[in-house]
């Protein structure tokens, strides 16, 4: 409680002593700040109470106070509460407009202390006045909030915007879902891994195999050879990404500090060297892997983006994944096995379906529009060539998404020396078929 900042005791904070402790850190009229640690010791987490005063100026020194925290934490980092501000033109209806005025600190705050919304469900505003008809407003001004770290450790963490009962706001209930990895990731070609100086190896080991059978079988299962090189390449490589980052980064502080007592040490100036060079290399691989998940295709330059593209890569996830589902008797469904079982279910009472009525094809209003004359008909049925193909591979962006074999085009355009002979024969025998 915040007592001593705020008379009315704005903000409460209660937790189950059997579980967790919660080890006050700093507090004001408008937040409670600290650290969550569960009696195992095996998670522990920052923790911020939010509850905004009911002005923008008000509210000012809020978001001050919270990117000064985020220059601070050495922990994933939660925020849940009132922030007592829309954040999107969207966030409100009925009543006033939202303004940039309204917005401006919330984003800016955000921006600086490098945090993201967390994926949520129900609800989506968050507070209402009750009124009816006209007179009823809507808003969306309680959030929760995670810094980098927060989505990376709880990247399957959602929030629940509940039913508002007598209160005028919503209740949040968080679910850190851990991420069942049981079964392994699905395999996807990271770019970087081009960079390697055994890729060409790599590729031409997986497709010197003898497959027999069709072209596109043989592309498939060389591929699948190639897949099992690239993930054995990877673990030894470059796993553990981040962790080899914060190594690098603590080896390279340490010397540094040596360097600042013994300026002219050359042993520690030549190791010096070779951690900055270690460093840039994997900040760079990083940046790699977060662009790439991201699918931001209109950056082209600039300096070190992977604070941008985590963000992008975080927002896409959250927008992609089912971490909940409620099904149709409103029963909340958490595990994946539930999730999985009810799209299935319900996808399966479509099957075999059919309209009531379909509109049919008219053919003479389709013969009064534009027709392909004879001449162009018969181009499209002619022999593709390898040049068409090679043209059609180099039209891919690079940051496409990969197929279902997760090889994406930059992949086959780096290996296209290896595979292309193949590929060549694997399309043309699908055209063809498709002719028949």
């Amino acid at each position: 409680m915040n007592y001593s900042y705020s008379p009315k005791g704005r903000i409460w904070v209660g937790w189950r002593h059997s579980l967790v402790t919660y080890q006050v850190v700093n507090k004001t009229d408008q937040f409670i700040h600290g650290v969550i640690c569960t009696k195992t010791g095996l998670t522990t987490f920052e923790f911020t109470a939010v509850y905004g005063l009911h002005t923008i100026d008000h509210r000012k020194p809020l978001w001050v106070d919270l990117v000064n925290i985020a220059s601070t934490v050495s922990k994933p980092w939660l925020l849940m509460g009132d922030f007592n501000s829309v954040l999107y033109s969207g966030d409100r209806i009925n009543g006033s407009q939202v303004q940039d005025s309204e917005t401006r600190d919330f984003e800016g705050c955000i921006d600086a202390a490098g945090l993201a919304e967390l994926k949520s469900c129900g609800h989506f505003f968050s507070w209402s006045n009750k009124g009816q008809g006209d007179r009823g407003i809507s808003s969306r001004i309680d959030r929760a909030l995670g810094c980098a770290a927060w989505h990376t450790v709880f990247d399957g963490a959602i929030v629940d915007y509940l039913n508002p009962g007598i209160s005028d706001h919503s209740p949040l209930v968080l679910t850190c879902n851990a991420e069942d990895h049981s079964k392994g990731r699905p395999f996807r070609f990271f770019n970087y891994m081009a960079g390697h100086p055994s890729f060409t190896q790599v590729v031409q080991d997986g497709w010197k195999v003898n497959i027999h059978g069709t072209a596109m079988y043989q592309v498939w299962q060389k591929l699948k050879c190639v897949k099992q090189g690239l993930k054995t390449l990877h673990k030894k490589e470059f796993a553990r990404l981040e962790e080899r980052i914060d190594n690098i980064r603590t080896d390279l502080d340490g010397i540094q500090h040596l360097l600042a007592a013994t300026p002219t040490d050359s042993e520690l100036q030549v190791n010096e060297k070779k951690q900055l060079e270690l460093l840039k290399k994997f900040l760079g691989i990083q940046e790699s892997a977060y662009r790439q998940k991201s699918r931001i295709q209109w950056l082209k330059t600039g300096d070190s983006n992977s604070k941008f593209f985590f963000s992008a890569m975080k927002e896409r996830y959250t927008r992609n994944s089912i971490d909940l589902l409620y099904d149709t008797a409103g029963r909340k469904l958490v595990t994946t096995e539930e999730i999985q079982k009810e799209i299935c279910d319900f996808y399966k009472e479509l099957v075999g379906s059919a309209a009531d009525n379909l509109v049919g094809i008219d053919l003479d209003v389709v013969r009064k529009g534009n027709q392909l004359t004879a001449n162009a008909a018969q181009g499209l049925v002619v022999p593709v060539t390898n040049e068409e193909i090679d043209v059609a591979l180099a039209g891919i962006n690079i940051h496409k998404a990969p197929g279902l074999d997760g090889f994406n085009s930059f992949f086959f355009k780096k290996a296209w020396g290896i595979v292309k002979d193949d590929v060549y024969a694997a399309v043309k025998e699908f055209l063809k078929l498709a002719k028949c």
